[in-house]
Protein backbone atom coordinates (compact mmCIF):
# COMPACT_ATOMS: atom_id res chain seq x y z
CA UNK A 1 0.00 0.00 0.00
CA UNK A 2 1.16 3.54 -0.77
CA UNK A 3 0.65 6.49 1.56
CA UNK A 4 -2.44 8.57 0.65
CA UNK A 5 -0.51 11.72 1.59
CA UNK A 6 2.98 11.41 0.08
CA UNK A 7 2.68 8.22 -2.06
CA UNK A 8 5.65 6.59 -0.30
CA UNK A 9 5.49 2.96 0.72
CA UNK A 10 3.35 2.19 3.76
CA UNK A 11 4.16 -0.89 5.77
CA UNK A 12 1.97 -2.97 8.03
CA UNK A 13 1.79 -1.36 11.46
CA UNK A 14 -0.50 -3.76 13.26
CA UNK A 15 -3.98 -5.19 13.49
CA UNK A 16 -7.09 -4.42 15.49
CA UNK A 17 -10.78 -5.25 15.70
CA UNK A 18 -13.31 -2.60 14.67
CA UNK A 19 -17.03 -2.67 15.48
CA UNK A 20 -16.16 -5.57 17.78
CA UNK A 21 -16.24 -7.94 14.81
CA UNK A 22 -13.83 -7.15 11.94
CA UNK A 23 -10.09 -7.68 12.25
CA UNK A 24 -8.38 -5.05 10.12
CA UNK A 25 -4.84 -3.93 9.30
CA UNK A 26 -3.22 -0.57 9.95
CA UNK A 27 -0.45 0.80 7.75
CA UNK A 28 2.21 3.41 8.51
CA UNK A 29 4.07 5.50 5.96
CA UNK A 30 7.83 5.00 6.01
CA UNK A 31 8.39 8.66 5.09
CA UNK A 32 5.81 10.92 6.75
CA UNK A 33 4.44 8.61 9.45
CA UNK A 34 0.82 8.88 8.32
CA UNK A 35 -1.23 5.94 9.64
CA UNK A 36 -4.30 4.61 7.90
CA UNK A 37 -6.42 1.49 7.84
CA UNK A 38 -6.83 -0.93 4.99
CA UNK A 39 -9.65 -0.05 2.59
CA UNK A 40 -12.51 0.67 5.03
CA UNK A 41 -15.20 -1.68 3.76
CA UNK A 42 -17.04 -1.45 7.11
CA UNK A 43 -17.85 2.29 7.01
CA UNK A 44 -21.48 1.96 5.89
CA UNK A 45 -22.13 -0.28 8.87
CA UNK A 46 -20.17 2.02 11.19
CA UNK A 47 -22.19 5.09 10.21
CA UNK A 48 -25.42 3.15 10.51
CA UNK A 49 -24.85 2.83 14.25
CA UNK A 50 -25.59 5.44 16.90
CA UNK A 51 -22.49 6.37 18.88
CA UNK A 52 -21.89 8.83 21.69
CA UNK A 53 -19.78 11.85 20.81
CA UNK A 54 -18.23 14.96 22.35
CA UNK A 55 -19.21 17.44 19.64
CA UNK A 56 -20.52 20.06 22.03
CA UNK A 57 -17.37 19.91 24.18
CA UNK A 58 -15.09 20.16 21.13
CA UNK A 59 -17.12 23.05 19.77
CA UNK A 60 -16.74 25.00 22.99
CA UNK A 61 -13.06 24.15 23.18
CA UNK A 62 -12.37 25.52 19.70
CA UNK A 63 -14.28 28.79 19.95
CA UNK A 64 -11.63 30.95 21.72
CA UNK A 65 -8.87 29.89 19.32
CA UNK A 66 -11.01 30.58 16.26
CA UNK A 67 -12.22 33.96 17.51
CA UNK A 68 -8.65 35.01 18.25
CA UNK A 69 -7.43 33.87 14.83
CA UNK A 70 -10.25 35.65 13.01
CA UNK A 71 -9.63 38.92 14.84
CA UNK A 72 -5.88 38.76 14.24
CA UNK A 73 -5.72 37.40 10.68
CA UNK A 74 -9.08 37.63 8.91
CA UNK A 75 -12.14 39.81 8.40
CA UNK A 76 -14.49 39.44 11.39
CA UNK A 77 -17.34 40.63 9.17
CA UNK A 78 -16.65 38.00 6.51
CA UNK A 79 -18.38 34.68 5.86
CA UNK A 80 -17.23 31.37 7.37
CA UNK A 81 -18.14 27.70 6.99
CA UNK A 82 -17.78 24.71 9.31
CA UNK A 83 -17.17 21.59 7.19
CA UNK A 84 -18.54 18.32 8.57
CA UNK A 85 -20.56 20.16 11.21
CA UNK A 86 -22.99 17.25 11.87
CA UNK A 87 -26.73 17.69 12.26
CA UNK A 88 -26.80 20.04 15.25
CA UNK A 89 -23.93 22.28 14.08
CA UNK A 90 -22.94 23.18 17.64
CA UNK A 91 -19.87 25.14 16.59
CA UNK A 92 -21.88 27.22 14.12
CA UNK A 93 -24.49 27.94 16.78
CA UNK A 94 -21.88 29.19 19.24
CA UNK A 95 -20.00 31.30 16.70
CA UNK A 96 -23.23 33.00 15.67
CA UNK A 97 -23.83 33.97 19.29
CA UNK A 98 -20.56 35.88 19.01
CA UNK A 99 -21.95 37.57 15.86
CA UNK A 100 -19.78 35.77 13.32
CA UNK A 101 -21.36 34.78 10.00
CA UNK A 102 -20.95 31.01 10.14
CA UNK A 103 -22.87 28.32 8.30
CA UNK A 104 -22.51 24.54 8.49
CA UNK A 105 -22.03 21.93 5.78
CA UNK A 106 -22.08 18.16 6.03
CA UNK A 107 -22.12 15.70 3.12
CA UNK A 108 -23.54 12.87 5.18
CA UNK A 109 -25.92 14.41 7.71
CA UNK A 110 -28.93 16.68 7.30
CA UNK A 111 -27.94 19.93 9.00
CA UNK A 112 -30.60 21.87 10.89
CA UNK A 113 -32.12 24.39 8.48
CA UNK A 114 -31.19 27.46 10.51
CA UNK A 115 -27.47 26.58 10.30
CA UNK A 116 -27.26 24.94 6.88
CA UNK A 117 -24.91 26.35 4.25
CA UNK A 118 -23.47 25.31 0.89
CA UNK A 119 -20.10 25.27 -0.79
CA UNK A 120 -21.26 27.94 -3.19
CA UNK A 121 -19.29 31.09 -2.36
CA UNK A 122 -15.92 32.26 -1.07
CA UNK A 123 -15.33 32.05 2.67
CA UNK A 124 -12.75 33.78 4.83
CA UNK A 125 -12.01 30.41 6.42
CA UNK A 126 -13.34 26.87 6.53
CA UNK A 127 -13.09 25.03 9.84
CA UNK A 128 -13.25 21.26 10.21
CA UNK A 129 -13.39 19.63 13.64
CA UNK A 130 -12.99 15.90 14.17
CA UNK A 131 -13.45 15.21 10.46
CA UNK A 132 -10.05 14.47 8.93
CA UNK A 133 -9.54 11.26 10.89
CA UNK A 134 -12.68 9.98 9.14
CA UNK A 135 -11.45 10.64 5.62
CA UNK A 136 -10.21 7.95 3.22
CA UNK A 137 -9.35 10.73 0.73
CA UNK A 138 -7.92 13.76 2.58
CA UNK A 139 -6.26 15.28 -0.48
CA UNK A 140 -9.56 15.32 -2.36
CA UNK A 141 -11.28 17.09 0.54
CA UNK A 142 -8.54 19.72 0.85
CA UNK A 143 -8.74 20.31 -2.89
CA UNK A 144 -12.49 20.76 -2.63
CA UNK A 145 -12.17 23.22 0.28
CA UNK A 146 -9.59 25.33 -1.56
CA UNK A 147 -12.13 26.10 -4.24
CA UNK A 148 -13.95 28.19 -1.63
CA UNK A 149 -11.29 29.52 0.74
CA UNK A 150 -7.59 30.23 1.24
CA UNK A 151 -7.62 29.26 4.93
CA UNK A 152 -8.50 25.90 6.48
CA UNK A 153 -8.39 25.19 10.20
CA UNK A 154 -8.41 21.47 11.08
CA UNK A 155 -8.87 19.84 14.45
CA UNK A 156 -7.67 16.24 14.80
CA UNK A 157 -5.35 14.45 17.21
CA UNK A 158 -1.94 14.03 15.61
CA UNK A 159 0.57 11.20 15.92
CA UNK A 160 4.32 11.71 16.28
CA UNK A 161 6.70 10.74 13.51
CA UNK A 162 9.36 9.32 15.82
CA UNK A 163 7.06 8.06 18.55
CA UNK A 164 3.98 6.49 16.94
CA UNK A 165 1.08 5.51 19.18
CA UNK A 166 0.55 2.05 20.56
CA UNK A 167 -2.20 0.02 19.00
CA UNK A 168 -4.39 0.48 22.09
CA UNK A 169 -4.54 4.28 21.58
CA UNK A 170 -8.15 5.25 22.22
CA UNK A 171 -8.23 7.68 19.28
CA UNK A 172 -8.16 4.71 16.93
CA UNK A 173 -11.80 4.51 18.06
CA UNK A 174 -12.22 0.87 17.13
CA UNK A 175 -15.64 0.33 18.72
CA UNK A 176 -17.10 3.01 16.41
CA UNK A 177 -15.05 1.94 13.37
CA UNK A 178 -15.08 5.50 12.07
CA UNK A 179 -11.49 6.71 12.55
CA UNK A 180 -9.33 5.59 9.65
CA UNK A 181 -6.66 8.29 9.05
CA UNK A 182 -4.04 9.66 11.47
CA UNK A 183 -1.64 12.49 10.67
CA UNK A 184 1.79 13.67 11.75
CA UNK A 185 3.04 17.24 11.43
CA UNK A 186 5.19 15.91 8.60
CA UNK A 187 2.18 14.57 6.72
CA UNK A 188 0.37 17.90 7.12
CA UNK A 189 3.51 19.65 5.89
CA UNK A 190 3.59 17.49 2.76
CA UNK A 191 -0.14 18.00 2.24
CA UNK A 192 0.30 21.75 2.53
CA UNK A 193 3.27 21.82 0.16
CA UNK A 194 1.35 19.93 -2.51
CA UNK A 195 -1.30 22.66 -2.54
CA UNK A 196 1.07 25.60 -2.04
CA UNK A 197 -0.06 26.19 1.54
CA UNK A 198 1.73 27.29 4.69
CA UNK A 199 1.18 25.14 7.78
CA UNK A 200 0.80 26.51 11.31
CA UNK A 201 0.08 24.74 14.60
CA UNK A 202 -2.67 26.09 16.84
CA UNK A 203 -2.54 23.48 19.59
CA UNK A 204 -3.91 23.89 23.08
CA UNK A 205 -3.59 21.52 26.01
CA UNK A 206 -5.26 18.24 25.09
CA UNK A 207 -6.13 19.11 21.50
CA UNK A 208 -4.29 19.54 18.19
CA UNK A 209 -5.16 22.03 15.46
CA UNK A 210 -3.55 22.88 12.13
CA UNK A 211 -4.08 25.91 9.92
CA UNK A 212 -3.39 25.48 6.21
CA UNK A 213 -3.33 28.83 4.41
CA UNK A 214 -2.23 30.64 1.28
CA UNK A 215 -0.10 33.74 1.81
Amino acid sequence: MNCPICSSKSEIYGKGVVLNKYEISYFRCSRCGFINTEKPYWLDEAYGRVVSDNQKFRAQQNVPIVISYIKEQLDPKGFYLDYGCARNAYFVEIMRKYCFKFVGYDKYEKVLDQYKGKLSRQFEMITSWEVFEHLPNPKEVVSEMLQYTNVIMIGTQRVQLNNPPKLNWNYFSRPSGRHISFYTMESFGILGKEFGLKVEKKDTKGYNRIVLYKE
